[in-house]
């Protein structure tokens, strides 16, 4: 279970996760980017790892590896990131898990 955590004392959210979906559109002809965070902070942590090139890249290879032909990223997929929060600022998004999404 991933659960966004609180600091003890001040109650401040202290992790915050967020969901990056390519997913395909009515049609599968097209793609849809879909960026949730339990947070406003997880939100913006997943606006910003998209707009990463390193973070781009950290997930370009987990999506290759998780693909059959261990070549190329698949057209749809699912990757949950995990970011610290410090005084409501969120910080360096990482990687927790990525999945292949079928079509």
């Amino acid at each position: 279970m991933y659960a966004p955590k609180f600091d003890p004392v001040t109650n401040r959210l202290t992790q915050d996760y967020a969901l990056i979906l390519m997913e395909p559109n009515h049609t599968k002809q097209e793609r849809l980017l879909l960026l949730y965070g339990l947070y406003t902070q997880g939100t913006e942590a997943a606006a910003e790892y998209m707009t990463n090139a390193d973070r781009l890249a950290e997930l370009h290879k987990a999506l290759v590896a998780a693909s059959p032909d261990k070549k190329s990223p698949p057209p749809f997929f699912e990757a949950l990131i995990s970011v610290p929060v410090e005084n409501y600022v969120p910080g360096s998004a990482s990687l927790v898990a990525a999945r292949i999404v079928p079509y």
